[in-house]
């Protein structure tokens, strides 16, 4: 998702909470009269009026759709983005388009992090970041591995990525985690960015 969506999601979702905790608020003040004295019935003869007019089915019709389609573009909004992983790359010009493909890249730079003696296991993927396809490889440190050689092995794959694409049109992001145990016991969980 997007940073803008994220903050639609948390806007409308904080004015909801506020609506519903605002209303429920009202409706127990309304029984117990407790700060304002609301009357005892409600009149809902405007809206039965309201109800009655000529305009009011086409109103409401048009009040349906509308909301329809918000609902069905939140939706669409939120499900994630299907298709190619490519991404165009900033040396393409009118003559040609250069594509890139980034899972390639991924796996392929998730290999060459890889080493049996320092990171048994390492997975490479394409995340979208700020609008941006970036690569993150996940990799899980062996037991008694030295940290210089796991931050020599990101540094290596780094400036490999940096030499391959130094316009920056594929930002790479290196995750290592704590060795993995077969024990479901204690776990630490120092991580190396």
């Amino acid at each position: 998702m997007t940073r803008t969506l994220v903050a639609i999601d948390r806007t409308v979702g904080v004015l909801l909470a506020l609506a519903l905790v605002a209303g429920g608020l009202l409706l127990v003040d309304w029984r117990l009269d407790l700060v304002t004295s609301l009357p005892d019935g409600v009149r809902i003869s405007p809206l039965l009026d309201a109800a009655a007019a000529p305009w009011w089915p086409f109103a409401t019709a048009v009040a349906a759709v509308v909301l329809a389609l918000v609902g069905l573009r939140w939706i669409v909004a939120h499900l994630p983005r299907l298709g190619n992983p490519d991404t165009r790359l900033a040396d393409s010009s009118g003559a040609g388009r250069l594509n890139l493909d980034t899972a390639s890249v991924a796996r392929a730079t998730a290999a060459d992090l890889q080493s049996d003696s320092v990171l048994p296991q390492a997975r490479g993927r394409v995340q979208v970041r700020r609008g941006r396809p970036t690569v993150q490889l996940d990799a899980h440190c062996a037991p008694g591995a030295d940290v210089a050689e796991l931050r020599e092995r990101a540094e290596q794959v780094t400036r490999d990525m940096a030499r391959a694409f130094p316009s920056g049109d594929l930002p790479l992001r290196v995750v290592v985690d704590a060795p993995r145990r077969r024990d479901r016991g204690r776990r630490t969980t120092p991580r190396v960015q």
